[in-house]
């Protein structure tokens, strides 16, 4: 008796088992559908009609694995930031030196931004004054900040001009990149590379070089420079002072 209730006990929870991962792959499948509507439409511009004239799904279908558009699109973007931006934010965080972090940030966002088009849209279709996405808005919020005292940091160094509003830097810096996603052709991989450089160049143009590195660096332009190029530079040099 006992032997054929754990019998049945074991088919059911097999049953079960079988019910969740049939649930989980409808879930993934309809996730994916919107995500391709969403990137070809933009949020706005895609309606649950859409999503179930892909998916094959009427609306009571689909309304059982999500309760609204909204909730598809949160589902989503928590799922990027889950497995995104959580992990890049971490990393970035335990960079103690500034520079390197401000580096480091702005050369993997770059890659992120042109590795995932979905970012893109997630993150604009995020921008409203829904209290939905509230809670969204704020995780991209921990990014900005990040980012604006890691500026902060470097102005307390002197490393970047006493001058500049850090809040705008940061923001620059941030809407920079996340702009790549309306005029960058997710297909060409191969150019993702030249455009972190040119990201990470103008990044590094906001950096002051400290005045040992300025410094160390002179002496081994000198050091490399032959005494006879480093006399006539210095006569030439004098020559358009006189002239002048």
């Amino acid at each position: 008796m006992i032997l054929l209730w754990i019998n049945a006990t074991i088919q059911i929870l097999r049953e079960m088992k079988k019910e969740r991962t049939k649930f989980t792959e409808k879930k993934e499948q309809i996730l994916h559908a919107a995500l391709e509507l969403f990137l070809k439409k933009g949020y706005y511009g895609t309606s649950t009609s859409d999503i179930c004239l892909l998916t094959g799904m009427n609306k009571a279908s689909l309304y059982y694995y999500f309760e609204s558009k909204k909730d598809l699109f949160l589902s989503l973007h928590t799922d990027s930031i889950d497995t995104l931006l959580k992990p890049y934010m971490k990393e970035a965080s335990s960079i103690e030196d500034p520079r390197l972090r401000l580096e480091f940030m702005i050369e993997q966002y770059t890659r992120m931004i042109c590795r995932y088009p979905e970012l893109g849209v997630l993150i604009h279709g995020s921008l409203t004054a829904d209290k939905d996405f509230e809670r969204i808005r704020q995780e991209w919020k921990k990014h900005y900040l990040l980012l604006r005292e890691t500026v902060k940091q470097l102005q307390r160094k002197k490393e970047v001009h006493l001058k500049l509003n850090c809040s705008y830097v940061a923001l620059l810096l941030l809407g920079m990149v996340t702009w790549i996603t309306f005029w960058f052709k997710f297909d060409h991989n191969d150019r993702i590379g030249e455009i972190t450089e040119c990201a990470l160049t103008m990044a590094r143009g906001i950096i002051r070089e400290a005045p040992a590195r300025a410094e160390s660096r002179s002496k081994s332009v000198n050091r490399n420079y032959p005494p006879e190029k480093r006399s006539q530079s210095t006569s030439l040099k004098r020559g358009r002072l006189n002239r002048s």
